[in-house]
């Protein structure tokens, strides 16, 4: 019997990383770092950023400034 040919695995692709935002004011109580709503996260762990989305805390897309969102849901209601 011939042996199966050996392949050597390859690393895998390195995906450019979304930019993430903070979807309220928080305070990360393990770190004591503080972001405030709208701001682009940057240099957080990648688990530090799965445990905000996760909470809520964090977004792929930018927040509205609350001016934004309320002009936003008066039009809605209003039609």
């Amino acid at each position: 019997m011939d042996p199966k040919p050996k392949t050597e695995a390859k690393p895998a692709a390195k995906s450019e990383a979304k930019a993430h935002y903070a979807t309220r004011d928080f305070k990360d109580a393990g770190t004591t770092r503080y972001f405030e709503r709208g701001a682009e996260l940057t240099d957080v762990s990648e688990g530090e950023l799965v445990n905000y989305r996760a909470a809520g805390l964090a977004s792929l897309e930018k927040p509205k400034s609350p001016a934004e969102a309320e002009k936003a849901a008066l039009d809605e209601a209003l039609g």
